[in-house]
């Protein structure tokens, strides 16, 4: 299950979106981030133990709307450890400046950076206790997927992103 998860994220979410992120940033500021809580609670869909769904896409909702209950699968609201009630605080003032002023300028002192391409900088989402530096374009093996995409795309192989 994970090998076929990994694939799909890769290919079809991680590496597309910072293709997508490169080719945006030449017209208008970017401010692209990754959500990496590994255990987080999820209000949309009840617990599969044999298909986790660890960070999965949306999956940062729950920390956006901590209250939310979803009726219809009987999924009470979120529960969080005090490391993730941080992080829910952060993301919230984050996604609520962004809203509002078109850039995050959130008041707790974290940095939600510009996106830069050269790099492949972009902000990682995590709870205090899980920090790390992931290299999201190594992580997610966007060397492999990038040809496929700027294919897919119709750009020159040597495009950048």
């Amino acid at each position: 299950n994970y090998a076929v998860a990994a694939v799909g994220t890769d290919y079809g979410f991680s590496c597309g979106a910072l293709l997508l992120d490169a080719l945006l940033n030449q017209y208008v500021p970017v401010y692209a981030y990754e959500f990496g809580d590994i255990n987080p609670p999820n209000p949309l869909l009840p617990a599969d133990p044999y298909m986790p769904l660890d960070d999965s896409h949306a999956i940062e909702l729950a920390y956006l709307y901590p209250t939310f209950h979803n009726v219809t699968l009987s999924v009470p609201p979120s529960s969080f450890t005090v490391s993730q009630q941080f992080l829910t605080q952060g993301l919230r003032a984050d996604w609520t400046s962004f809203a509002r002023y078109g850039r995050p300028l959130n008041p707790r002192g974290a940095l939600w950076s510009r996106y830069n391409v050269a790099a492949h900088a972009f902000t990682e989402f995590v709870a205090p206790s899980q920090q790390t530096n992931s290299g999201f374009f190594d992580y997610h093996n966007c060397s492999f997927w990038g040809p496929y995409l700027l294919s897919e795309a119709g750009l020159p192989p040597n495009t950048q992103y």
